[in-house]
């Protein structure tokens, strides 16, 4: 709870072990781009079964992928760097 509340709207999380979105889902109800990971295909799908049932209605930016956490790292900054960022 105490590193959800320190994030602010305007952040962007990657969760690169993220299991069924414990720290991903109140992230994202905060307003962050999220991109949650995990290597096991059911914990990656419930992850997104989770956002979809808790941010219904909102304006989320949410995305779950389901990599290894070396692999989903190397296409986040890739993407980023893409961006400008």
């Amino acid at each position: 709870e105490r590193l959800v509340a320190s994030l602010l709207p305007s952040d962007e999380v990657w969760d690169m072990f993220a299991g069924i979105g414990p720290f991903a889902v109140p992230a994202a109800m905060k307003g962050c781009a999220v991109h949650a990971n995990d290597l096991n295909p059911a914990s990656s799908h419930y992850c997104a079964v989770n956002l979809e049932r808790n941010l219904k209605g909102r304006s989320a930016r949410a995305e779950v992928h389901n990599l290894d956490a070396r692999e989903f790292i190397q296409n986040r900054i890739a993407a980023h760097q893409a961006s400008g960022g």
